[in-house]
């Protein structure tokens, strides 16, 4: 699986201090997506959440199949109904604002003193060329969320 083998190479690009959990599902549906591509918006996500656990912390990596209902389509613009392979990143950091998430995706927008703020964006970019759609949860009290629901190919 590509995934896990992309993981063994986040665990060597990350800080030491931290722990990277893949949980993943041997029937999980196949999204018809550019491996290269997926890769690089997995290691912006990581790096931003590397960048929000500077002391360490945990990072985790999650695949699942989910069905996106009307609901759900009617609260997220980009997305489509039908099944999805989900993937999940969240980490253990200090979580971000609510006006931060607002601008997250904006290009150029950062909150750091260096960079130049393109990951989120590319990541984004990179998510809706493959037909998906990608979320972000920052619950009170820190942590952070990206989901990428891309469509299952038949």
């Amino acid at each position: 699986m590509l995934l896990k083998e992309h993981v063994r190479l986040l665990k060597r690009t990350l800080a030491e201090n931290i722990d990277i959990q893949l949980i993943y599902r041997p029937d999980e549906y196949m999204a018809n997506a550019d491996p290269t591509r997926i890769q690089q918006a997995i290691t912006n996500l990581a790096v931003n959440a590397r960048d929000a656990m500077p002391d360490g912390g945990r990072l985790f990596i999650e695949t699942a199949n989910v069905y996106l209902d009307d609901s759900y389509v009617s609260t997220h613009a980009e997305a489509t109904i039908g099944p999805h392979v989900m993937l999940a990143v969240s980490d253990t950091g200090c979580g971000m604002d609510r006006e931060t998430v607002e601008r997250i995706f904006e290009p150029f927008f950062t909150t750091k003193h260096r960079g130049t703020g393109l990951g989120l964006p590319i990541a984004r970019r990179v998510v809706e060329a493959h037909g998906g759609e990608i979320s972000v949860d920052c619950p009170a009290g820190g942590g952070t969320t990206f989901r990428v629901s891309l469509p299952e190919s038949r």
